[in-house]
């Protein structure tokens, strides 16, 4: 009886290997622009014929392939990237694998015709059907790369390629996705001989953002960067006035290199969970730049996924920017808000040069008040006596403030009108307090005790973290067996509704939380229940100084749950909207 087992022709080895790396003529498109990435290219012409099933061309003006070279470019795992095992934990370049070329020569007609700057002539291969022919090449210096009739010899895979317009739809993609990540480079991409889109060369992201999606989705981009040991993070993710019904505007790059990551749209969703509704998605352009040894990018054939060296960290800092973004300004109102046109709102940001922005006008964006320095809060508790303003400060400035429905704090400057949600603001205000490491916890003792009613279960998981308390301010006793009385709590907040603060934190003791998130949850608990609510009758004096603090711009402008609580209507806004310009 003859053996079962044998050892696959090299062709269809290579075949096989072929699908894993060409999915379509997108996945074609990709490895051969990275390849002119990584060849230094800073001029990439790009040329699609029926949706590039019949012809896709790459000419670009990087270093070019030399003729030593050229008879090894179509082999399975040529490159030159890598020559060690080693190499692979040390990746700085889009391809390494070497099996781009082959497998996109397995499975089309492939033409390569290159020259290097020093070389005379250069030199041109033609590969069909594993036959290769080499000849010489005189033209301009780099390399042009055409892929034709795509999957001709493997017409089964044809029949899973989606219609023409859905792959000509994968390859902009692919396209744009590319040059998001190098305004540097200029792009031209041709399409059946017409021209679709050409994108010279810019100074920025947002720039290169601008000449793709236009003005729509660039004015409502907020900038940002967070960095510590490990890593970077950077990127452009836009106000609560934007929203998609989808997450097609949602991209990640990982050293230049753009990924698939899972959890993306759901780490956004977390980010904007208190402004955005259900269904409706954020735009976000996203760059993560750490040592390449901290990641494996060899976990995909296609190298669409990356694997983290700690996946909880990078998630944290997608999160963590995201808000820090949200916050850092006063997210504008212009005259369309109340027309009903379509919205224009923008963030409120500073430049390179720490100078205020202004907008197309002229106008400065935000008007920063000078710094007001915080003392101590007064006590605002009824249970040790006296009743005081919230800021006991000695001087105020004059600042016209109106306080609405008991709600809202409207404010004039010479830039228009501010208006801030004063709960959310005095929110934000004790949490940072509460957070700030340079805080030394102030207690303010209550005239009397105060009982917690709680069940045992709760008062043991409070006494748990009976120590973390203590260090924000507070002062607990056990009384008797599941008794707690309190008999101090944080000065900063003084109004505090004690019995809802520890039901509310009871709860968290049924889920492991770091050191620093505990304080987190307390913090944000303590300013929830502490601040000026609606309808609390604030009066001016306490106005003024939540006023003054929070346009001091010393603080993000959301409170610890997310929501945003400050907006500006300029007056050049309030101009256009009663025809005054």
């Amino acid at each position: 009886m003859p053996g079962r087992i044998h050892i696959l022709p090299d062709e269809v080895k290579h075949k096989i290997a072929a699908g894993e790396v060409v999915e379509g003529p997108f996945s074609v498109l990709k490895e051969l622009i990275e390849n002119s990435l990584d060849a230094g290219a800073m001029h990439i012409d790009v040329e699609i014929d029926d949706a590039g099933m019949k012809k896709i061309l790459v000419r670009d003006d990087g270093e070019g392939i030399s003729r030593e070279d050229m008879p090894f470019v179509g082999r399975e795992h040529a490159t030159s990237k890598i020559r060690k095992i080693e190499d692979i934990s040390s990746i700085a370049t889009y391809g390494f694998r070497g099996e781009a070329l082959s497998s996109i020569a397995s499975i089309s007609e492939l033409t390569i015709i290159s020259r290097r700057k020093e070389e005379v002539p250069g030199s041109k291969l033609i590969s069909k059907g594993g036959r290769c022919e080499l000849s010489d090449y005189a033209g301009s210096s780099g390399c042009t790369v055409i892929a034709e009739n795509l999957f001709f010899n493997v017409p089964a895979r044809k029949k899973f390629l989606r219609s023409p317009s859905h792959e000509l739809r994968a390859i902009k993609d692919i396209f744009f996705k590319t040059a998001i990540a190098r305004p540097d480079v200029s792009f031209r991409l041709i399409v059946d001989g017409k021209s679709q889109s050409v994108l010279p060369a810019v100074n920025s992201v947002r720039e290169r953002i601008f000449q793709i999606h236009g003005d729509v989705v660039a004015q409502h981009l907020i900038e940002g960067e967070l960095k510590d040991l490990r890593a970077l993070i950077a990127g452009l993710v836009s106000g609560p006035a934007f929203k998609r019904p989808n997450r097609s505007l949602q991209f990640l790059y990982v050293n230049g290199r753009p990924v698939e990551h899972k959890s993306l749209g759901f780490l956004l969703s977390k980010s904007y969970e208190s402004m955005l509704r259900h269904g409706e998605h954020p735009a976000a352009f996203l760059f993560i730049h750490l040592d390449p040894a901290l990641l494996d990018v060899n976990v995909h054939p296609a190298k669409k996924e990356v694997r983290f060296f700690d996946q909880n960290y990078i998630n944290a800092l997608i999160i963590n920017l995201t808000r820090k973004c949200l916050g850092s300004g006063a997210h504008r109102i212009q005259e369309s808000f109340f027309t009903g046109r379509k919205e224009n709102v923008t963030q409120q940001r500073k430049n390179n040069n720490g100078e205020l922005e202004r907008d197309s006008a002229g106008e400065l964006i935000f008007g920063e008040a000078s710094r007001i320095e915080m003392q101590k809060p007064a006590s605002r508790n009824s249970f040790v006596g006296e009743e005081k303003s919230f800021y006991a400060r000695k001087d105020i400035p004059e600042l016209r403030v109106d306080i609405l429905f008991d709600t809202y704090l409207l404010i004039q400057d010479e830039e228009g009108l501010v208006l801030i949600d004063y709960h959310a603001a005095h929110e934000r205000i004790i949490y940072d307090a509460l957070m700030d490491r340079a805080y030394e916890p102030d207690s303010q003792a209550l005239l009397f005790p105060h009982p917690l009613e709680l069940s045992p279960a709760e008062c043991e998981r409070i006494l748990e973290k009976k120590d973390m308390l203590n260090e924000i301010g507070f002062e607990i006793e056990e009384i008797g067996k599941s008794a707690l009385a309190v008999r101090a709590i944080p000065s900063v907040a003084s109004s505090l509704n004690i019995d809802q603060f520890f039901q509310d934190f009871s709860g968290e003791g049924e889920r492991k939380v770091s050191i620093d998130e505990l304080k987190k949850i307390i913090a944000e608990k303590i300013a929830c229940h502490s601040a000026f609510r609606a309808g609390d009758g604030i009066s001016l004096h306490d106005a003024r100084a939540i006023a003054y603090e929070i346009l001091s711009g010393t603080h993000e402008l959301r409170c610890p749950h997310g929501r945003p609580f400050v907006y500006r209507l300029g007056k050049s806004e309030m101009d256009r909207l009663f025809k005054r310009t």
